[in-house]
């Protein structure tokens, strides 16, 4: 891949989210937090990379940021993250799998779309899922052969440094390996 395609953005913001009917969540603070409080709310502001575009394949991929567990994964829309966890009971979204533009959960077969609603519970499939049965989805960007995501982004301008030397072909770049990124998040399984 050449660093011009690496530098290339393609991003999907809360501004052109709402506009297609997608709004992302907000995250708060989580209940047992490494980061003191004032700090972690500073930091899910900004945007990091989570994992690196090549390694989004065909499978959820678990990656954790400023200690929240976040699933990773390719639907033919592109690459999303939402919070690692499906909302009916508890289980880690990244031990799914997806199938078209879902991702499934693998305990009793839910199936959230990209925005994160619940399209689908098979052990009921006349039942039209409610709003408790959301995932939790944040805006993502594919820049720099990373996926950057921001926790807390209510202004929907992805804030991603920018790196003028990446698509200079006399620079190399090199991205860290996925199980530490230095920026925050690594993956955890």
């Amino acid at each position: 891949m050449s660093h011009a395609a690496l530098g290339e953005t393609r991003a999907v913001t809360l501004a052109t989210c709402q506009s297609d009917a997608v709004t992302h969540s907000r995250m708060t603070r989580p209940r047992v937090c490494t980061y003191p409080h004032g700090n972690w709310e500073i930091l899910a502001k900004k945007w990091f990379p989570v994992a690196r575009a090549i390694d989004i394949e065909d499978k959820p991929v678990a990656t954790k940021l400023l200690d929240v567990k976040l699933v990773v994964y390719r639907t033919a829309q592109g690459i999303h993250v939402a919070r690692d966890l499906c909302p009916h009971r508890g289980v880690p979204l990244s031990k799914g799998w997806v199938e078209g533009d879902e991702i499934i959960c693998v305990y009793h077969g839910l199936r959230y779309g990209t925005d994160g609603r619940c399209n689908r519970i098979p052990a009921q499939p006349s039942v039209v899922p409610g709003e408790r049965f959301r995932a939790t989805t944040f805006p993502v960007v594919e820049q720099y052969g990373l996926v950057w995501t921001c926790l807390d982004s209510d202004d929907g301008r992805a804030d991603i440094p920018a790196f003028p030397q990446w698509t200079n072909e006399s620079f190399q770049p090199i991205l860290c390996p996925p199980r530490f990124n230095g920026c925050g998040a690594w993956t955890t399984d």
